[in-house]
């Protein structure tokens, strides 16, 4: 990923110029986690960018995603929390909350809290994106789909269509779920599509052959989705399987 190490290098020269710079210290930690998988590293930047700079809201934001990724679900909803507090007008910090206590599996908490960030700005298509999912993992996927229209009003953003791919498929719909699945692979003829996306709709699909091959895409890509194999939302079904083992034994995760 090119915006990942330009991200990095550009991190480290402001370093040079002032170690004492939390922003740099996050966005370091940032690479770290998404790129490199260097989990001591990640985790040791944004401690240090958050002693650096304790009412950096970003900070806090940086650090959700990391505990988040590793299942330490209690730290990780006290960041998303801290974030909040310290800009609660920001429509992202609200959904941060909804996404961690969705990852932490409290998807009755969830849901308010994403409807609040609907509150806040109701032009916020990634809200609706993590409703449906939400809704979809409660088996209700009437209400699932019905946030999927609104998922999937930018075009250009394509998390939507694997989250609601995986829930079309789940409500018994897979035409629909191919559908997105056809928008990803074509897509991916003029521009990077995340591997992570591809395998997350096979999942909902129940292609185990796909959903691994997909994964060992992304594993060979360096999707910065895959720090969330560990405690992932969907692929339950690979659990048992050796070849999703061997995965997250080679990520080297703590």
């Amino acid at each position: 990923m090119q915006y990942l190490s330009e991200a990095r290098a550009a991190a480290l020269k402001a370093l040079e110029l002032d170690e004492t710079l939390a922003e740099a210290h996050a966005s370091l930690g940032s690479v770290a986690l998404a790129y490199d998988w260097d989990w001591k590293t990640a985790e040791r930047e944004f401690q240090r960018a958050i002693e650096l700079s304790p009412s950096s809201a970003s900070a806090h934001f940086n650090y959700n995603f990391y505990l988040i990724a590793l299942g330490r679900y209690e730290e990780g909803l006290a960041e998303a929390r801290r974030t909040l507090e310290l800009d609660p007008l920001t429509p992202w910090n609200q959904l941060r909350l909804g996404w961690s206590l969705m990852n932490a599996h409290r998807h009755q908490e969830a849901i308010p809290a994403l409807h609040q960030a609907l509150e806040l700005d109701p032009n916020v298509p990634r809200a609706h994106m993590l409703l449906a999912i939400n809704y979809a993992l409660l088996g209700d996927f009437q209400q699932a789909l019905a946030h999927c229209p609104k998922a999937l009003a930018v075009p250009q953003d394509l998390a939507p269509r694997a989250y609601c791919g995986w829930a079309y498929a789940r409500a018994g719909q897979p035409q629909q779920a191919r559908k997105l699945l056809e928008q990803l692979q074509e897509a991916s003829r003029y521009r990077h599509v995340d591997s992570y996306y591809i395998a997350f709709l096979y999942d909902g699909l129940r292609d185990r052959e796909r959903t691994l091959e997909y994964l060992e895409r992304a594993y060979q890509e360096r999707s910065p989705s895959m720090p969330f194999l560990k405690k992932p939302l969907v692929f339950a079904d690979l659990a048992g399987d050796p070849r999703f083992q061997d995965l997250l034994r080679r990520m080297k995760f703590p």
